[in-house]
């Protein structure tokens, strides 16, 4: 028993740890960016601060990110649906692949990184922001038992993980529309505004999922 207790509390942990990342890394950028440099301390967009003093905070939380998502062991397959665990195995590779290939930046995309580094970093973000909505949406709303005999607490826990999966592909969609019609007549800051939104639904989403919110009877 003890073994099983222990077993759940290190899930709720690694759940929690990933809830926190997520809503802390979009505000620790910017702020140890003004603190140690003062200059530029708001990026185009989060993957920006590769070229910034908070460059090894970025690799370090992407590189937290990937090592949650491996320990992370979700339910089994059900019917021959796809593991959880896969779909984290391939968003933990995606999340270290984002911190290895970095985004382009002007001053140095055609000095010092092939073109194709910065689309590979482009969709590595996208999909892994796109299986975290997925996650959020099919997986954290799965339950042993019927929606009829579910508790009021998880019927009111699977409206918030829909609510944040879909903040998070919507988010997505805007930021296809920007880049493809829209990048010249919105400010610069659109994209860390909706990674932004995006990263603080994933971190709400798994601070449910890890009963971090259990005092407000989620």
């Amino acid at each position: 028993m003890s073994g099983a207790n222990g077993l759940i509390i290190s899930h709720l942990t690694l759940r929690k740890l990933l809830g926190g990342l997520g809503l802390v890394l979009p505000v620790l950028l910017p702020a140890g960016t003004w603190l140690f440099d003062e200059k530029d301390w708001l990026q185009p967009s989060i993957s920006d601060y590769y070229y910034t003093i908070m460059r090894d905070v970025f690799v370090g939380v992407l590189w937290g990110f990937g090592l949650f998502l491996f320990s992370y062991k979700g339910y089994k397959p059900v019917k021959s649906k796809i593991s959880e665990n896969l779909i984290t195995n391939i968003a933990g590779i995606l999340a270290i692949c984002v911190s290895l290939f970095p985004t382009a930046d002007e001053l140095c995309v055609s000095q010092c990184l092939p073109g194709w580094v910065g689309s590979f970093h482009l969709a590595s973000a996208t999909f892994f922001f796109l299986i975290l909505g997925y996650l959020s949406i099919f997986n954290f709303t799965k339950s042993s038992k019927p929606a009829a005999e579910q508790s009021p607490a998880k019927k009111r826990r699977n409206i918030v993980y829909i609510i944040c999966g879909s903040i998070i592909w919507l988010s997505m969609a805007i930021l296809f529309i920007y880049f493809q019609f829209l990048h010249e007549k919105w400010p610069d800051s659109t994209v860390f505004i909706f990674e932004t939104v995006s990263l603080w639904a994933f971190g709400i989403s798994w601070l449910v999922k890890g009963r971090a919110l259990s005092q407000f009877g989620l």
